[in-house]
């Protein structure tokens, strides 16, 4: 009787195609309330959580010299892993939920997160809700690489500007001449407000005032060339001048 049984019960056990929808089509009510509930709020926290790290890589970002180097130690202490290269947002992410890059790819992933809402300029208010509008932290991650960097060198540019528009005038002997292939040579950065014209800064890079030269180089050699034309004419009028004045004492004298 007990042989039966179990193979009865073992019969019964055998799953069928049927029997396995069945089961799973059981769950859906079970996931529905996981994902409005348990992973919801799962990832309400982990957003809140990025949203306080975006906000502190600022923060790191504008401390000074001194207090950046405070910081690393600080990480250091606490045996956070990064070097030279790692970039700050990484540090924050390290820091907070002492990922280990190596196992784990979470660390870029979220680091990744913040420097394209750095990028797309996110304010923190509304970073929960662009990371909701993106469909959460994997379909930010898939942005371009190539597209992230464009951004992120467009908002150092933007932010360059700004600044550029609002720093106190410098004084033009301030600018240093280039010390390789273009001595006395330096770039200055004007400001025009009205017709009033100041520098707001100087280069004296080698690869900046090769790009200026070469923009400028056709107005540049024409500039020399009137200039060589109106030398040449300048002094054949003089000679011209010199022989008629040299010619009068004869004329008068005949």
């Amino acid at each position: 009787m007990t042989t039966k049984t179990n193979k009865t019960a073992t019969k019964n056990a055998t799953p069928t195609a049927k029997s396995i929808t069945t089961t799973l089509f059981n769950l859906q009510s079970e996931a529905q309330q996981w994902n409005l509930n348990e992973f919801k709020k799962a990832n309400d926290m982990l957003y809140a959580m990025l949203k306080t790290c975006f906000v502190e890589t600022e923060n790191v970002r504008n401390l000074s010299p001194s207090e950046k180097a405070l910081f690393n130690e600080q990480l250091e202490e606490r045996q956070i892993k990064f070097n030279k290269a790692t970039a700050l947002e990484t540090k924050v992410i390290r820091a907070v939920f002492e990922i280990d890059a190596v196992k784990d790819k979470r660390a870029s992933k979220y680091a990744r997160v913040l420097k394209i809402a750095k990028a797309d300029g996110i304010e923190p208010e509304v970073f929960v809700a662009w990371l909701n509008e993106q469909n959460g932290i994997d379909n930010v991650g898939r942005q371009d690489n190539a597209d992230l960097k464009a951004k992120e060198k467009q908002g150092k540019l933007d932010k360059a500007h700004s600044s550029a528009l609002t720093i106190e005038a410098k004084d033009i002997s301030e600018a240093k001449e280039c010390d390789s292939n273009y001595t006395r040579l330096s770039v200055a950065l004007l400001r025009h407000v009205g017709n009033e014209v100041v520098p707001v800064g100087f280069s004296k890079n080698t690869a900046t005032i090769a790009k200026l030269l070469n923009e400028l180089s056709d107005e540049l050699n024409a500039e020399k060339q009137t200039g060589e034309r109106r030398s040449d004419t300048e002094n054949v009028t003089k000679i011209k001048k010199e022989v008629r004045k040299s010619q009068s004492p004869s004329k008068a004298a005949a």
